[in-house]
């Protein structure tokens, strides 16, 4: 990626308000529709969007049973299922809890790629960078509730 250091951070903040800010309006929008409705409604604004990019851009659509079949099958288990069940514990538990506990993907994902995908061995990089995630959620969820787990044990 040729771009300079200060449009990298800028993306990057970007990137994390569109996604920590998903959590708080999903927070509200709850309080009127059901977990499923918010992720059609999600889904389908999402559409709205990308569709027209899509045709803007000239790409084609996917051709085949076989490959409709796969993308359907991985609508469903990466982006509704997914979307569905965080909609659902998010009645249970405030916005913020829900973004701090979706933190911890990435970082899981990072180990699990290094046991499961050849081509992504753990390096020093990767281990830095998990350790600044990791330290960076706990200052997210604060001593006080870091003294919680101290008690339960």
């Amino acid at each position: 990626m040729n771009q300079r250091p200060l449009t990298q951070w800028l993306l990057l903040f970007s990137l994390a308000m569109i996604w920590g800010s998903s959590f708080a309006l999903t927070s509200i929008v709850l309080r009127e529709l059901s977990p499923a409705s918010v992720v059609f409604l999600r889904n389908l604004f999402a559409c709205c969007l990308l569709f027209p990019l899509a045709l803007l851009l000239r790409r084609p659509l996917p051709k085949g049973t076989r490959l409709g079949l796969f993308i359907l099958a991985m609508a469903l288990i990466g982006n509704a299922l997914p979307f569905t069940l965080i909609s659902w514990g998010q009645q249970r538990i405030d916005s913020a809890l829900a973004g701090i506990l979706m933190a911890v993907m990435p970082l899981v994902t990072i180990i699990l790629a290094h046991f499961f995908i050849a081509d992504e061995p753990l390096n020093k990089q990767k281990l830095t960078g998990f350790f600044i995630g990791f330290l960076g959620i706990l200052v997210l969820i604060g001593p006080s509730a870091l003294g919680a787990f101290s008690t339960q044990w």
